[in-house]
């Protein structure tokens, strides 16, 4: 039996304190702060909760639902097809995944809101003195969420389809098949471990969703919005209870997916090596084709698009014609002017440079320890780095968890600083 050496040991300790330092103790501390709403009348947090439960899988199962048609069908004509501006047309397609949560939000407050951009566009060209649509409610908080989380699907559908084996495609061709048949019955079937995982992550980023529900919901509930607001209103126990429940719901769909996946795992077993290119990576896209994939480009641009528009206008055009108001770079002087400005970034670049140095620092040494090292002979060491080689599936579900959640559970601990809370949100 070998034993540890004091630098294994020294180098375990480390992930070891983070695991129970800043993931057990503050999740715990959530547990137990929301026990008395759970005890003292658990029908009535159920009857209060129903709605913003089932409200959030709803728009959960939408946004799946929804990002994965529009991603993997994007994934295949990229993929698949030649037209032009591929690499250009690919990166406008990545634009939504580069943004922040927040700015994406806004930015279709900007363009569809009210005072929005293309509101005002209608109107002008039209002459109606209102536009027939209200970017409100579930379409809008559906929309924000299709145009934020369909990326997922589209990396990891162009991912899949680069390890597709064209092998099987031929032969499909070859024994009769139509295109049709040839997509869903060979090709289909090799993308469904990548929709699988591409599912997981949209249905618990969009129970997380925070900001567009906030905005665009009104009188609708959701999970998130109803922890904010029991936080703020002073109603610990009821915040943290939400928040035990949504993750409890994360873990449910965790499991759920893990075990379609184990009961559906297929592999094929081909002859050879994988051959990746094929005779459709040549076919052209067609006019159609071409124009449904530049139609759809602009679109994602038009919400950055109008953000940089109204940049370059002055104050209070909003309220005006503002396709009217000259271009001017005040409000950019305005800000750079500012003495107050640069603060924010100091504070967010200190945040960053601390969590990503802790974030190296335990991210490489529970790596090393789980390829490089095996720790045995003593029960509660192997116990410990069992855990540690169960990182790389769990980390998924760590980073897939609401981080509202999270939030939630560092604020109820009050030891951790903020950097702490990006350190973890980031580690997986």
């Amino acid at each position: 039996m070998s034993k540890i050496s004091v630098k294994s040991l020294i180098l375990l300790l480390i992930p070891i304190f983070f695991a129970f330092g800043y993931i057990v103790y503050p999740l715990t501390t959530l547990f137990l702060q929301s026990a008395p709403a759970f005890t003292d009348s658990f029908g009535s947090l159920l009857s209060n909760s129903a709605q913003p439960i089932w409200n959030s899988i709803a728009l959960s199962l939408i946004t799946v639902a929804g990002s994965c048609v529009i991603g993997t069908v994007l994934a295949y004509m990229v993929y698949y097809y030649r037209f032009p501006m591929k690499k250009f047309i690919s990166a406008i397609l990545l634009v939504p995944i580069a943004a922040p949560p927040l700015v994406g939000v806004v930015s279709f407050l900007f363009l569809l809101g009210e005072n929005g951009l293309l509101t005002k566009f209608i109107i002008a060209i039209t002459g109606m003195q209102t536009v027939p649509f209200i970017f409100d409610g579930w379409t809008a908080v559906i929309v924000v969420h299709l145009y934020s989380f369909y990326p997922y699907f589209y990396l990891f559908a162009s991912s899949a389809l680069m390890k597709t084996d064209s092998n099987l495609i031929d032969a499909s061709y070859s024994l009769g098949a139509s295109k049709f048949r040839t997509v869903f019955k060979v090709i289909v079937p090799q993308l469904l471990p990548a929709i699988a995982g591409a599912s997981l992550i949209v249905f618990m980023a969009s129970m997380a969703s925070f900001s567009a529900p906030f905005i665009y919901a009104g009188s609708s509930k959701f999970l998130t919005t109803e922890i904010y607001f029991a936080k703020i209103n002073g109603d610990t126990a009821y915040s943290a209870a939400l928040a035990v429940i949504l993750t409890l719901m994360s873990l449910i769909f965790l499991l759920l997916l893990r075990a379609y996946r184990k009961r559906n795992a297929t592999s094929a077993k081909t002859k050879g090596s994988v051959r990746v290119e094929t005779a459709l990576s040549h076919e052209h896209s067609g006019f159609a084709g071409t124009l449904t994939l530049g139609v759809f480009s602009s679109l994602i641009l038009l919400p950055v698009a109008a953000l940089g528009y109204l940049s370059l206008i002055p104050e209070g055009s909003l309220m005006r014609n503002f396709f009217a108001e000259p271009f001017t770079a005040e409000n950019y002087t305005k800000v750079f002017n500012d003495p107050a400005f640069f603060e924010p970034f100091y504070n967010s670049i200190v945040m960053s440079i601390i969590a990503v140095a802790l974030v190296l620092i335990v991210g490489v040494i529970a790596s090393w320890l789980i390829t490089k090292k095996k720790i045995s002979g003593v029960v509660c060491w192997k116990h410990s780095f069992d855990t540690l080689r169960s990182a790389r599936e769990q980390s998924l579900q760590l980073h897939s968890f609401s981080a509202l959640v999270f939030r939630q559970s560092f604020l109820s601990s009050q030891l951790l600083p903020v950097h702490s809370g990006y350190f973890r949100l980031r580690m997986p």
